[in-house]
């Protein structure tokens, strides 16, 4: 999380190793909604356990649908063929 150490992000981006960064831009668009947490006790044993757990998780925001920020880092390392990426320069004010 940028915004929680800026200058611990701007040593990490001027180190100069290879960074894949999924931002907000794609990780705000990966919603759990209500309708499709709903569905998910149906589907399995895991889909009644993510079910409890997202549902005491998140309780009071639901409404609006979850947003699945740290589980696109996930997707990339576990399915790297459904992203795109392309090279961006990332400068962080501290």
């Amino acid at each position: 999380n940028i915004a929680a150490d800026p200058e611990a992000a701007a040593c990490v981006f001027r180190s100069g190793i290879e960074i894949v960064m999924c931002g907000l831009d794609v990780t705000n668009q990966a919603i759990l909604t209500p309708d499709y947490l709903a569905t998910l006790p149906e589907l399995n044993r895991t889909g009644k356990m993510l079910h409890a757990l997202f549902s005491h998780y998140r309780s009071g925001s639901m409404q609006s649908g979850l947003r699945m920020h740290d589980l696109c880092a996930i997707a990339w390392l576990v399915r790297p063929d459904l992203f795109t990426l392309k090279p961006c320069f990332v400068a962080v004010e501290t």
